[in-house]
This record gives structure tokens, C-alpha cells and sequence, in this order.
């Protein structure tokens, strides 16, 4: 799976990435394992499993992600 993201969702990481409390690395270690699970998909879901929720967008807007700041989309 290819992960795009926008500069906003990378300047919260890198501000994750740096908090060197507990709290922080704890976020940061869960953002990065569900990226490694994302990465690992072989295709978009075509259902909401426990772990991925799609987000539901007008068909005039439609594109296959996960949040508005993190797009996901199979490679091809």
C-alpha cells in the first residue's frame, strides 16, 4: 500500500517524533505500527475491519483514505 500525507499530518509526527516523554513515545510507537499495518494492506479494504475504519466521502470528492490528512491508496 503506498501512504501519502500532508505537511500538516508530517509536522505532527516529526513533533511526536521529538517528544522524548513516555506519553510521546508511546503515541509515536502506535502511529508507527499502524502505518507498518497500512503499508502491509495488499489492497484498499472494501469493508471496515477492528483495526481500519474507511472514511466515507460525496462521490464528487471521492478518494480512498483514511483521515482527510493521510491518503492510502493500492499500488499499481
Amino acid at each position: 500500500m503506498n501512504i501519502d500525507w500532508s505537511r500538516e499530518f508530517d509536522r505532527q509526527l516529526d513533533r511526536l517524533e521529538e517528544d522524548a516523554t513516555d506519553r510521546g513515545t508511546q503515541i509515536f510507537d502506535l502511529f508507527a505500527f499502524m502505518l507498518s499495518r497500512l503499508r502491509a494492506l495488499d489492497q484498499i479494504p472494501d469493508e471496515d475491519t477492528a483495526m481500519i475504519k474507511r472514511v466515507r466521502q460525496s462521490r464528487k470528492n471521492q478518494r480512498d483514505c483514511v483521515s482527510s490528512d493521510l491518503l492510502v491508496s493500492a499500488e499499481r
